[in-house]
């Protein structure tokens, strides 16, 4: 699981960069950064970074998938991670307020409960299997 937790992290560190890139407001990181480089190539190296962690991504995804015993296992705790890091990252990096919403708060505890109850049920099953076919 540790490689769909990295996947997930991946996934939430592209689209950061990718907002980097594509943002053309003034406060942008690549308009502040004239002085050294042409905004084009501080986009470009930008853009290029972002392609580069998404192919991180998505090998480090596959990976997950097949070193895990269920696909649905791997996948929930992908999205579970890319989310709560999505979150913090936009908070820490971005300066997007905190989420404050109880209903959002909710939704958060109930997404980490459904990753704890899904590699908990693929375990069990695993388990199961195993006896099983000791028998």
């Amino acid at each position: 699981m540790s490689l769909a937790v990295l996947s997930g992290s991946l996934a939430a560190n592209a689209s950061v960069l990718g907002k980097f890139a594509f943002d053309f407001s003034e406060s942008s990181i690549p308009s502040r950064c004239v002085q050294w480089l042409p905004e084009f190539a501080v986009r470009g190296i930008l853009f290029l970074t972002m392609l580069l962690v998404n192919s991180w991504m998505l090998s480090t995804f596959v990976r997950a998938l097949a070193s895990s015993q269920s696909a649905l296992a791997a996948t929930v705790v992908n999205f579970a991670c890319n989310f709560l890091v999505s979150v913090l990252l936009g908070v820490i990096v971005l300066g997007d307020p905190a989420p404050a919403s109880p209903r959002w708060w909710a939704g958060a505890v109930l997404l980490i409960a459904g990753a704890s109850f899904t590699i908990t049920a693929e375990r069990a099953k695993l388990d199961y299997a195993l006896v099983e076919f000791i028998k």
